[in-house]
């Protein structure tokens, strides 16, 4: 694990991404690298939490070449002329919605061996302007950006539905969020009215940082305000 995270220190140091690593004195907390990436004018925190698992799926993915959208739960590439999104909708949980959206476009004959099918796990979509799109079960890289931002469900269950973009000339943050949310709308709003599937792009969610203030800020609320005024409660 040591020389793979080596390897992954020179790899954010040639993209000039900026890190700090955390060694605890107590042994019972995971060692770890803080790095920062960007979203626009902002720079978001990420964690590389040192454990075989998780310095693995690093390792395997180029995350150092994807940067943030800002206000989406999304990535976008240069050098990889790519933009992912996560996608949702509201009355059902990614899986189900996926695999309706499957039935719905693709059709596929129902058969007896349905359970030896192999695993759907993307959609190809008409190309827009030639660029490829599709949508289906996440990449590595926004996997382990998104996991690694927000510090949600581990990399290795987080299996969501994103919108991919391929084949994109992209050379800017705000260029990439034009075309991902231009693209976005026509075809959920196609997906609307031919299916009544209403889908969305995913908002930004909160990261570690942002929960970990709020919770300061609960806290030092309730040490302070920890009495209630029963005359004005009651009055």
């Amino acid at each position: 694990m040591t020389d793979k995270i080596e390897k992954i220190k020179k790899r954010l140091e040639k993209a000039e991404i900026s890190f700090e690593e955390i060694i605890p004195d107590d042994p019972e907390f995971s060692s770890r690298m803080i790095f920062e990436i960007p979203a626009q004018r902002e720079k978001h925190e990420c964690i590389l939490i040192y454990r075989d698992e998780i310095v693995e799926q690093a390792f395997e993915c180029n995350f150092e070449n994807y940067r943030f959208v800002r206000s989406y739960e999304s990535i976008w590439s240069k050098s990889n002329n790519t933009i992912e999104a996560e996608v949702g909708n509201v009355d059902s949980p990614s899986r189900f919605f996926f695999d309706r959206l499957n039935r719905i476009i693709n059709k596929p004959e129902e058969t007896d061996d349905d359970e030896d099918d192999d695993e759907i796990t993307n959609i190809e979509l008409p190309d827009i302007d030639g660029i490829k799109v599709s949508i289906g079960y996440s990449s590595k890289e926004f996997t382990f950006l998104t996991w690694s931002r927000s510090r949600g469900p581990r990399p290795r269950s987080a299996r969501r539905i994103t919108l991919k973009l391929e084949n994109v000339n992209v050379n800017t943050h705000d260029s990439a969020k034009e075309i991902l949310e231009r693209i976005a709308n026509s075809l959920f709003f196609q997906i609307d009215i031919a299916f009544e599937l209403p889908i969305n792009l995913q908002a930004q969610r909160e990261n570690w940082t942002e929960r970990r203030k709020k919770r300061m800020r609960r806290w030092n609320w309730v040490a302070t305000k920890n009495r209630f005024d029963f005359l004005n409660f009651c009055a």
